[in-house]
């Protein structure tokens, strides 16, 4: 695992189980923080005004 990557973390059988994110799912985790910015700044809503 890469420092900063993302994990799963499971509870089987009293075992926690940790595994590390897949490429798609960090992509998604990037896109829904890169959509969490524009939404909490504001940006991206101009277009929505006339």
């Amino acid at each position: 695992m890469r420092p900063g990557s993302g994990v799963t973390v499971k509870i089987s059988d009293g075992c926690i189980v940790l595994m590390a994110d897949g490429n798609e799912v960090q992509e998604l985790r990037e896109q829904l923080y890169q959509a969490k910015r524009v939404v909490k700044g504001g940006e991206g809503c101009a277009g929505l005004v006339d």
